[in-house]
């Protein structure tokens, strides 16, 4: 919520500098046991793919981050386990479980919206309203045109 709206959080007694440190602190506290634990590509690559994985499932922010911690926490452990079986190195095996999870949930997300589209393959056919429309489907506004 500070991050969002840093004086909608003040008015209902956060203080939103505080809270941004902490939040600030904790990713780099984040970022840096990563490192040590798998390396820089590899954090990053934990850092966004559970994120992007939970995006595709919720659009409340709340149950984006519950799912994406879910999905960290799984992938850690299938990683782990993978990696202990498979003899094969902890970091990789943990990224590759998580993009599994990834690829799972795109795929189930794209047979979802396929039926959508209706019998004469046109995207826009099956469609009931304006709120379905993803992010990268939305038109621009006229001030994003224009630049």
């Amino acid at each position: 919520l500070t991050s969002f709206d840093p004086t909608h959080a003040e008015v209902i007694g956060l203080n939103a500098d505080r809270v941004r440190y902490g939040l600030l602190v904790l990713l780099a506290l984040t970022v840096v046991a990563g490192i040590q634990a798998v390396g820089v590509v590899l954090t990053g690559a934990l850092l966004i793919t559970p994120a992007a994985a939970a995006s595709l499932m919720t659009r409340s922010l709340p149950g984006m981050m519950a799912i994406a911690s879910a999905i960290a926490v799984f992938s850690g452990v299938a990683g782990l386990y993978a990696s202990y079986y498979l003899n094969v190195a902890s970091g990789p095996a943990i990224v590759l479980a998580c993009t599994l999870v990834f690829a799972v949930t795109w795929i189930f997300w794209s047979l979802r919206r396929r039926p959508e589209q209706g019998s004469s393959g046109d995207p826009e056919a099956g469609r009931s309203g304006a709120s379905e429309i993803g992010p990268a489907e939305r038109p621009l506004s006229d001030s994003a045109q224009s630049r």
